[in-house]
């Protein structure tokens, strides 16, 4: 599969896109020219956000759209194909909204960096690296008894005791 990315949205995406990625902010909105910032793009492109775009997830176009803010909401575009992924080198979530040219071939059109969505400070957040390891994990929940949501629970409660019972 190619995917495509036309050189203003890279400079788009390397000027204000995740600052663990493409570096000082300042630097690029100020200091770095289009052709800097398009170089800037392919190396980050190549060196970490290739793979991950071609790999990840496709998800449900309702559900990343809830999950962007309004002004991000703007650009979404439903007709399009959708993929999120997590890089977690750097600890950050991505959508990536994809065009599709021809049968083999994709353009990309935007590509958000998920803000947090743990709002409640009583609630943790897991995300697995595939689909299949989290409907595994359901699966084995379901085996058990348990819903996933209180075996998670049940887990790192149990986790936790042991810890404190070694100090």
């Amino acid at each position: 599969m190619i995917i495509n990315i036309e050189d203003e949205q890279k400079i788009r995406i390397a000027k204000w896109g995740a600052n663990k990625l493409f570096g000082d902010p300042d630097k690029r909105k100020l200091e770095m020219s289009n052709d800097d910032l398009v170089k800037l793009f392919d190396k980050v492109w190549e060196q970490t956000l290739q793979r991950a775009v071609t790999t990840a997830d496709t998800c449900n176009p309702q559900e990343a759209f809830a999950r962007l803010s309004d002004r991000e909401k703007s650009y979404f575009d439903f007709d399009q194909k959708h993929r999120q992924f997590r890089l977690k080198d750097h600890n950050i979530e991505f959508i990536v909204q994809l065009r599709a040219n021809s049968e083999d071939t994709l353009e990309l059109t935007q590509l958000w960096k998920v803000s947090s969505t743990d709002i409640n400070p009583k609630t943790l957040y897991v995300t697995f690296d595939s689909v299949q390891e989290r409907e595994q994990f359901g699966e084995l929940a379901n085996q058990l008894g348990w819903s996933d949501e209180d075996l998670g629970l049940q887990l790192l409660l149990d986790f936790m005791r042991k810890l404190s019972r070694r100090r």
